[in-house]
């Protein structure tokens, strides 16, 4: 047994200047590998092949704050620690608080 598919072109899919439509495509996308979104704020995600709703510059503003103040947020507990405690002292008790052998 063939596990063969045959796929036929049809000359009712040819666009206006000759080039083949898209109707073997899923709806929305469009393409030789169909990887292209139709809809406009689309891209194609390969990892499921489907098109996917770009995200809202709104929300990729606030991740990308969250970022910075967390950021920011991690580098003043750090400093402020630091300066309280010696460097060698805040690295010993770091170590000393995840308790690798105990893990291992």
């Amino acid at each position: 047994g063939s596990n063969k598919t045959n796929i036929f072109r049809s000359d009712s899919g040819r666009s206006k200047n000759g080039v083949f439509s898209d109707i073997y495509c899923n709806e929305d996308h469009q393409g030789p590998l169909c990887e292209v979104c139709s809809k406009k704020d689309y891209f194609f995600k390969k990892e499921d092949g489907h098109c996917t709703k770009c995200p809202s510059l709104e929300s990729t503003f606030l991740i990308f704050l969250g970022i910075c103040l967390t950021a920011i947020l991690l580098n003043t507990a750090t400093t402020f620690i630091m300066s309280r405690k010696g460097f060698l002292e805040f690295y010993i008790d770091l170590v000393s608080s995840l308790d690798l052998q105990s893990k291992l």
